[in-house]
């Protein structure tokens, strides 16, 4: 009886191994196709496009608002329903485009910064429709969701190589950029000082007159000094009007 009861046990943990392994060649081959189909340039080119064909619905949609709508709000032409029904179309492809690679990176997927974007914009679209369904009455909240769509576009330069090299390169020159304005703030700081200690007697004289109104308070301060170095100098606002 014993020995009965242990084939018993037996056959049955053989089965339940072999059910399990089963669910797990079934969820394995689900997401190699997926893998293939997320992978494959086709995808990368449909995702494309329709990133274009959106960007293109939505400059039409603002230019719609702007020519033909009130300060209150549209009324419900044909031409308002189809950008209504545009957007919803759109937001389903990138929702679903979303998901599936959510599907197939898992838990990489929350390594790019890109996808982050996507899921921002996914998330701001899904906020515009229910606000829109709920009726919402900020036109400046809604204009500022709808915005949020353009950030799509950023998904374009990642499918031009030679686009994408650009932006690649020019993020790289960022941080000269920023260090060289670093260096020109810290000269112009410098010779702020200078000519706060050394201008300012002579300028603490000058009367107010015509357009020359901020002549007099230009080095009375190291701020007043750098802000008006900075404008003359980076800005080339003004050159020589307090010289």
């Amino acid at each position: 009886v014993s020995d009965a009861v242990s084939d018993d046990n037996d056959s049955s943990s053989s089965t339940d191994n072999h059910e399990r392994h089963a669910d797990n060649s079934d969820r394995s081959a689900c997401h190699a196709r997926a893998a293939l189909v997320v992978k494959h340039p086709a995808f990368t080119r449909s995702v494309s496009v329709i990133i274009v064909l959106s960007l293109g619905v939505l400059t039409a949609n603002v230019n719609y608002t702007a020519t033909a709508c009130g300060v209150h709000g549209c009324e419900r032409t044909a031409e308002f329903r189809f950008f209504e029904v545009c957007k919803y179309v759109f937001l389903a492809l990138f929702t679903l485009e979303l998901l599936l690679r959510l599907y197939v990176a898992r838990w990489a997927f929350f390594r790019g910064v890109l996808n982050w974007i996507d899921v921002g914009v996914v998330t701001f679209g899904i906020v515009e429709v229910a606000a829109a369904i709920a009726h919402v009455k900020n036109l400046r909240l809604l204009r500022i969701l709808r915005l949020a769509r353009l950030g799509r576009s950023i998904r374009l330069f990642k499918t031009i190589p030679t686009l994408y090299t650009m932006v690649k390169g020019f993020a790289g020159a960022m941080t000269a950029m920023a260090w060289g304005l670093v260096l020109i703030m810290g000269l112009i700081l410098v010779w702020s000082t200078i000519a706060v200690e050394l201008i300012r007697p002579v300028n603490h004289g000058i009367t107010q007159s015509g357009d020359k109104d901020w002549c007099p308070y230009a080095f009375r301060s190291v701020p007043n000094a750098t802000l008006y170095f900075f404008q003359t100098i980076v800005g080339g606002d003004s050159w020589g009007a307090c010289s």
